[in-house]
């Protein structure tokens, strides 16, 4: 991949992580429930989602930087041509995130992780613009239905999250 075209592509999806981690780690601070516990003893409901989105940011922070140092080592600071598509995908997923959380009430948790998963199981394969074949479809239906029972049963039969 042309160096320019990994920066971009590096700093876009860097920004995306670092703004996902941003939204999340303010709803958090703004629920008292997940937020009244000091982390001692009991670490409470707030410490996984914290450590994640700190996570989750650290990684963001490691693609922007990636992206900033290729830019740097390359020689290239200006923008190449076409450096918009490097975004597209980022904006897809952050566009379709906020449609499943829209969806999650509706649809409930098991039908709009299926439709989801599903989706971008199949946008992220086929990437090489190959054409879709019903093997292609069925292995991502079967990979996303595995997917939704394992994080669902995690999530509802061990750690007693409320899903909807």
């Amino acid at each position: 991949m042309d160096p320019g075209r990994r920066a971009l592509t590096d700093l876009a999806s860097g920004g995306v992580l670092l703004g996902l981690a941003a939204v999340g780690l303010r709803a958090l601070a703004r629920h008292p429930d997940l937020v009244a516990y000091d982390f001692g003893a009991d670490p409470g409901p707030g410490l996984l989602p914290r450590l994640l989105l700190w996570a989750l940011a650290a990684g963001g922070g490691v693609l922007l930087a990636q992206g900033i140092w290729t830019l740097v080592r390359s020689g290239r600071p200006e923008v190449a041509p076409g450096w918009g598509r490097p975004l597209v995908l980022p904006a897809l997923f952050a566009l379709s995130l906020a449609g499943y959380v829209a969806a999650l009430k509706p649809a409930g948790f098991r039908a709009a992780t299926a439709v989801f998963a599903t989706l971008w199981i199949l946008v992220l394969t086929r990437q090489g613009g190959d054409r879709l074949s019903i093997r292609a479809a069925a292995g991502a239906v079967a990979a996303a239905a595995g997917i939704t029972a394992a994080v669902y049963y995690v999530f509802k039969g061990f750690v007693k999250v409320p899903l909807p």
